[in-house]
């Protein structure tokens, strides 16, 4: 049995979108919004319409969604008091693992806007979108590595601003208030 069970509590932090991301193939696509102002879920639609599955809750999930182009994950960013975590959730809508973003709990305070996740073409890279920087992770034997931080103290980078082409899976385009890279 686990120790704890989650209930779905919203973060405190959470900004009440409703975000939406497309399975690869466009067979199906996730919905993460609120219910009923008690909690974030993320609903699994065919694309038909057609409800396939509803996540489990979790307890500090926001508004983030991506949903690897592969088909097997749909990648979240749970906010809790005391650190921030990208976790995942098969199509069906259980719990697939999580890894920690290795926020200081400085920068943690400081951060009051959402996260945004993006994954590259070839499913490979997972983009973690702030708002002064982006964390380039991959994935090897079920482990998460931070491979590259990008860093913009000066800008803001909006992070619907920061997409992955859809060809050249490594190529990364970022739009700040003043420069495009």
């Amino acid at each position: 049995m686990p120790e704890r069970v989650d209930e779905g509590v919203l973060s405190p932090y959470d900004d009440r979108s409703v975000n939406i991301s497309w399975r690869g193939d466009g067979a199906f696509v996730a919905i993460n919004s609120i219910e009923q102002d008690k909690r974030r879920m993320i609903r699994v639609f065919s694309r038909e319409g057609q409800l396939d599955s509803v996540s489990e809750p979790v307890d500090g999930l926001e508004g983030a969604i991506s949903w690897r182009p592969s088909g097997n994950l749909i990648a979240g960013i749970r906010r809790l008091q005391d650190k921030a975590d990208v976790v995942f959730f098969e199509r069906n809508g259980l719990r697939h693992g999580e890894f920690d973003l290795r926020i200081t709990p400085d920068e943690l305070k400081s951060l009051n806007t959402s996260l945004k996740l993006k994954w590259n073409s070839d499913s490979n890279v997972l983009a973690v979108c702030y708002p002064q920087k982006v964390q380039l992770w991959t994935m090897s034997n079920y482990h998460y590595y931070l491979k590259q931080e990008l860093s913009f103290p000066e800008a803001h980078i909006s992070a619907a601003r920061c997409n992955w082409h859809a060809e050249k899976p490594l190529s990364l385009t970022l739009a700040t208030s003043g420069m495009i890279i």
